[in-house]
């Protein structure tokens, strides 16, 4: 059987600049396949599920929850995107 692979913040990234050039990637998720909306069930995925929330959490400096539905989709588009550019992803 494959080993699961590590959800890590260069993964993260990776998957977020796939998942920015989406028509509306707001309410999606890096972490679910092809960016699904979050379901605990894909998270399985990954190797370290119970932390994907808490890595893209703390990517974008919030405390809990999707970012989309915490900032609002302009904000977190906007603090997403210049996450990136700051971590120098972009």
């Amino acid at each position: 059987m494959r080993k699961k692979p590590t959800y890590t913040e260069k993964v993260h990234a990776r998957r977020l600049l796939l998942m920015l050039d989406r028509e509306d990637p707001c309410l999606c998720c890096p972490a679910q396949r092809q960016f699904k909306q979050r379901t605990d069930e894909d998270f399985r995925l990954w190797a370290n599920e119970d932390r994907i929330c808490y890595i893209c959490q703390r990517f974008v400096c919030i405390g809990y929850g999707c970012p989309c539905s915490i900032l609002g989709k302009q904000r977190a588009l906007k603090r997403t995107r210049l996450a990136l550019e700051e971590k120098g992803y972009t």
